[in-house]
């Protein structure tokens, strides 16, 4: 979970470490954000591209979430639906 008091409030749901922190390069790290919504909305994505943007750890993939029917991928932004991520969680997809 990373949480953001800043300009406009974020947080990400979950920040999952893929690889600690070597001495000389940041970790690495899968962004997922979870919805309880059918449709997704861009503005879902705000905090993940924030934290991506500030360059201090490597953030291998930005994953949505939701209850829609859709899995699409925009920008280097992965959203799915939640049955489409769990198909891809547990056949080794996502990590």
């Amino acid at each position: 979970y990373f949480y953001s008091p800043a300009k406009a409030r974020s947080e990400i749901d979950f920040v999952i470490e893929t690889r600690k922190k070597p001495l000389q390069s940041p970790p690495s790290v899968v962004l997922l954000e979870v919805k309880a919504s059918k449709r997704w909305r861009s503005e879902f994505e705000a905090p993940s591209r924030a934290l991506k943007s500030r360059g201090k750890i490597n953030v291998e993939k930005m994953i949505g979430v939701y209850l829609g029917d859709e899995s699409i991928e925009k920008d280097g932004y992965q959203v799915m639906s939640y049955s489409d991520f769990i198909a891809a969680l547990f056949s080794g997809k996502i990590f």
